[in-house]
């Protein structure tokens, strides 16, 4: 279900190997559900001993949100995923400085069919 993202984008995507962060670009697909793909790119500007941590929450509860929502429409599963991820991030974000947050950068899309839901954080 969670994998590194394998294709074009991700081999356009260029980060200079000594700056410091983080840098994720994730796909997930479920092939039971007619949801369609989820698509993650984040970004950490600073290294931080928690970034493995956001990251892994992040992909943990979009995926398993978005995926398993009781509604058919997509686009209502995936406001609920970006909701659930949020509060699941909220205990990881207290402990960092106001300033801290802009330091990441976010854009999730869902995919399916002929609909696509877009969402980004950041620059």
């Amino acid at each position: 279900m969670d994998k590194p993202y394998q294709n074009q984008i991700a081999h356009r995507v260029r980060r200079q190997e000594s700056a410091p962060g983080l840098l994720k670009i994730l796909e997930w697909s479920d092939k039971k559900t007619e949801r369609g793909a989820l698509l993650a790119f984040i970004e950490i500007e600073t290294a931080d001993r928690d970034n493995a941590n956001i990251v892994k929450t992040l992909s943990s509860e979009l995926s398993k949100q978005y995926f398993n929502a009781l509604t058919e429409a997509n686009e209502f599963a995936f406001e609920h995923a970006l909701d659930r991820a949020n509060i699941a991030l909220k205990d990881i974000l207290l402990s960092k400085p106001k300033s801290w947050l802009a330091r990441i950068h976010l854009a999730v899309m869902a995919v399916s069919g002929s609909e696509v839901h877009l969402t980004g954080v950041g620059r």
